[in-house]
């Protein structure tokens, strides 16, 4: 193969002349001789074909092939050869074009016809090679079968081409918006920091970060399609209490790239959520209800917002995304007018969206919430490899209300979130009475328990039920392990072991939560 290393342009524009057969009017030269004192009854005869080529409509990266038929119209076998010369024009953008083909001899049987291909390229966007031309020829040379070219009869053919350069971009993007919003997705509390940013045109969306004070940088894997206006790229598995820096690098269609000033954030407290808390976040969310997760509002999937600002928020045109883009507007809602007051609730309902899910596989997923033009007001990632589990009924939520913690207690949709409700089990040292404590209780009004137990003899138990007032704590005393009369004296069971203690928590709702502890 040949090649004169090529210029990529957005337009390139391609004039070809095509010179005959040497007669009046032809459309490419035809050469034709003997050598020496050698003649043959027969003939070598090399045709172009009389169809251009085109290479018009470049844009940065473009390169294509396209090919000239070659004919053997002589009485002979021939062998043939290409090769190339500039004729003209600029020679900085000659020396920058790909103009690649074959410069192998090769044998052309008579009667028969191959196609020639000719790819040209073009890759270099210096601005000194804009609006010039390149003029060039590729000479094909013929000659019989069994001579060496220099003797015996030969056929010359010429391609003459011309290609010239338009004008094309020079400016990189222009990066603007620059934001980083933390998460800490899983109990690990690893934290993964999502950086966003915007351009003025098309462009890719790359970024570099490293420890603040390291020498070298890494890289996240390459996005190389510039189509993106808004930018998001999300930095993995960090430590807590630590300094990082990061720049972003976008390319737009036309190769111009722009690198960021060096930007930092530091990764403090457990399962922070995002850098300022200050309006409407994703409070809590529950991602595996009992029964379809697409069931009717108040069944199924949902989402409880919460508003941390002094003012209204109208949610009109809001709109929450899941893991895979798809989006759940804010019209199944809880609250009239689509409003959210100042530390108030709203929950949001998949009430049956087909597409949108908060669990899309069984490792996990994410949760983003936009406001009514598309920016990015707060997010959640959850995984099951950074330690979060994804129980029935169990929901991930902030607590208190609003904060940067997160936690997967028990559900409260457009209640105050509350830390899973703690059941502690005692026995006295005399081992005669036992007694149990609960904590973070709120949401329910009623409770039950029984206690089994064995001793020297037969298997022995007791049980109870209580109501309950939203109080955040309720504690049980003295429950005699034996029996008593009425006024009586106590008889204590004896050999006490293996207690085990049910407790059961409800309200009106439908919630219920069972507690379990045992003691030997």
């Amino acid at each position: 193969m040949t090649s004169i290393h090529a210029l990529k342009a957005i337009f390139l524009v391609l004039a070809l002349a095509v010179f005959s057969i040497g007669s009046t009017n032809a459309s490419y030269s035809d050469i034709e001789s003997s050598a020496s004192n050698s003649f043959s009854s027969g003939s070598v005869d090399l045709s172009l074909s009389d169809a251009l080529l085109d290479f018009g409509g470049f844009v940065p990266g473009f390169s294509e092939s396209q090919s000239v038929t070659l004919s053997n119209l002589g009485s002979l076998d021939q062998n043939y050869q290409a090769a190339i010369s500039q004729t003209g024009g600029d020679t900085t953008f000659c020396n920058a074009l790909g103009i690649d083909f074959s410069t192998a001899q090769s044998l052309l049987v008579s009667g028969n016809s191959i196609n020639f291909p000719v790819q040209v390229s073009f890759t270099d966007h210096s601005p000194s090679l804009q609006n010039k031309s390149c003029e060039f020829d590729i000479t094909f040379s013929a000659w019989q079968v069994g001579s060496d070219g220099a003797w015996g009869l030969r056929d010359v053919e010429v391609l003459s081409l011309t290609l010239s350069s338009g004008s094309w971009d020079e400016s990189p993007p222009v990066i603007s918006g620059i934001n980083h919003l933390l998460a800490t997705p899983g109990e690990s509390n690893r934290p993964v920091a999502t950086i966003t940013w915007n351009t003025d045109e098309l462009a890719t969306s790359n970024l570099k970060w490293r420890i603040a004070g390291s020498s070298s940088w890494t890289f996240l894997s390459d996005d190389a399609s510039a189509d993106s206006l808004s930018h998001s790229r999300t930095i993995e598995g960090l430590l807590p209490d630590t300094n990082y820096q990061f720049r972003v690098i976008s390319k737009d269609a036309s190769g111009n790239e722009r690198t960021s000033a060096t930007k930092a954030f530091h990764t403090d407290g457990i399962r922070d959520e995002i850098s300022g808390l200050s309006g409407v976040v994703i409070n809590e969310f529950l991602p595996n209800p009992k029964g379809p997760e697409n069931a009717l509002r108040p069944g199924g999937e949902w989402i409880e917002l919460y508003n941390n600002g002094t003012d209204t928020v109208y949610l009109m045109g809001w709109y929450l995304e899941d893991g895979q883009g798809h989006g759940l507007t804010l019209t199944n809602i809880n609250t009239t007018h689509e409003s959210i007051a100042p530390h108030g609730f709203a929950v949001v309902y998949r009430n049956g969206n087909p597409s949108f899910s908060l669990k899309n596989t069984a490792a996990g997923d994410t949760l983003s919430l936009f406001d009514h033009v598309g920016t990015l007001q707060d997010f959640h990632i959850y995984s099951a490899a950074l330690g979060d589990s994804v129980i029935e009924n169990k929901s991930f939520a902030r607590y208190p209300d609003g904060s940067p913690t997160w936690f997967d207690p028990i559900p409260t949709p457009g209640d105050n979130n509350i830390l899973d409700p703690i059941l502690d089990f005692w026995i006295t040292s005399n081992r005669n009475f036992v007694g149990f404590n609960l904590k973070n209780i709120q949401p329910f009004t009623a409770l039950s328990y029984d206690l089994v137990y064995g001793t020297d003899g037969a298997d022995q138990g007791l049980d109870g039920s209580d109501l309950l007032d939203h109080q955040d704590e309720y504690i049980k005393e003295n429950l005699i392990l034996g029996s008593r009369t009425t006024g009586g004296t106590p008889t204590y069971h004896q050999g006490i072991h293996n207690l085990q203690l049910t407790v059961t928590l409800s309200n009106s709702e439908g919630l219920e939560l069972v507690l379990e502890k045992s003691l030997e």
